[in-house]
């Protein structure tokens, strides 16, 4: 039998009530439903970082098939070749930040703070989480030889980087294919947001 509280007295022996209701489960509920779900969106996040390291080293054993087919073509190793050549060891990796991509990537952010400041718009902070996300979405892109990640939503990508989404404020990627300079790139995107 469920509990109530007098809250007034209406005469003739009526009386308005509030019913009291135990919410401490249905809380509980709550609680367990969003631990669960935080997990999930943990693991899922974990389950797109190894997806997107396993498409880089398909891609990364597709071009060694790849070299070693040419090799083959060339003439450089077969089935009469005794010794196979020795092949340099390929230069060693540049540094985070000093590739000519990493370089436009900041001459790019350079200039869109310098676009919104003409706008009349607060610049933007460079997060390192944020370029780390769209790192993991570029690499899946370039991957699988697409323009597009149709199969989720900038707010998905957002929750799988483990970022919380708020729908009163949104998210969104911009993105400019074909454009080769940065100037191309941020006219592109000014027309679009008109």
């Amino acid at each position: 039998m469920g509990r109530a509280k007098i809250t007034e007295n209406v005469g003739e022996g009526l009386y308005k009530v509030q019913l009291l209701y135990n919410l401490a489960p249905l809380e509980a509920e709550l609680a367990d439903i969003a631990l669960r779900d935080a997990k999930y969106s943990e693991t899922l996040a974990a389950a797109n970082r190894t997806l997107a390291q396993l498409l880089s080293a398909r891609n990364d054993a597709d071009e060694a098939v790849s070299a070693v087919i040419q090799q083959w073509r060339d003439g450089l190793i077969g089935p009469n070749l005794e010794d196979p050549p020795n092949f340099p060891e390929p230069p060693p990796e540049a540094p985070p930040g000093t590739t000519a991509a990493a370089q436009m990537a900041s001459e790019l952010f350079t200039a869109v703070n310098a676009a919104r400041s003409a706008a009349g718009v607060d610049a933007l902070t460079r997060a390192t989480e944020l370029n780390s996300a769209a790192a993991v979405i570029l690499e899946w892109l370039h991957n699988n030889r697409a323009t597009a990640d149709l199969a989720y939503l900038p707010e998905h990508r957002a929750v799988n980087a483990g970022y919380a989404y708020d729908s009163a404020v949104g998210a969104d990627s911009l993105q400019s294919f074909g454009h080769n300079s940065n100037d191309l790139a941020i006219s592109y995107w000014l027309r679009g947001s008109q």
